[in-house]
């Protein structure tokens, strides 16, 4: 299979990224996530989209933490888990490690590690 050599998006990636990231964090501020329907939907679609820019990109530590999320959202938009704050605070903690990784793509040309998280995540939101 023949390596694409996608460092030209980069910056691009990094914009949308952030906008993403932006989405997310204000999502996670919004009160009683569990009745608002509106605010899971745009988390949703946010972690996503993130994801998969990720998995695109190569980012594939990174896409999984959010494949995690995105996976989790969409049982709370099924009505197969609820949200409370402990598990916003736990998504809040990923999402910040997400972000973290996107600052060492953009510094670095590398994400970060984020295994940990993601066994963390599974544990803590019982995926």
């Amino acid at each position: 299979m023949t390596q694409v050599d996608l460092s030209s998006y980069k910056g691009l990636f990094v914009k949308t990224a952030s906008e993403y990231l932006e989405k997310l964090t204000n999502g996670l501020d919004q009160t009683d996530l569990n009745t608002n329907t509106e605010a899971i939907n745009n988390i949703y679609i946010s972690i996503h989209s993130l994801g998969s820019q990720n998995l695109t990109m190569g980012y594939s530590s990174t896409g999984a933490l959010c494949r995690l999320i995105e996976n989790y959202f969409y049982k709370v938009k099924n009505g197969e888990q609820t949200i409370d704050e402990q598990k916003i605070q736990y998504l809040k903690g990923a999402v910040a490690k997400v972000k973290e990784s996107l600052t060492s793509v953009e510094a670095n040309n590398a994400e970060l590690n984020l295994d940990d998280e993601q066994k963390t995540i599974k544990e803590r939101l019982s995926l």
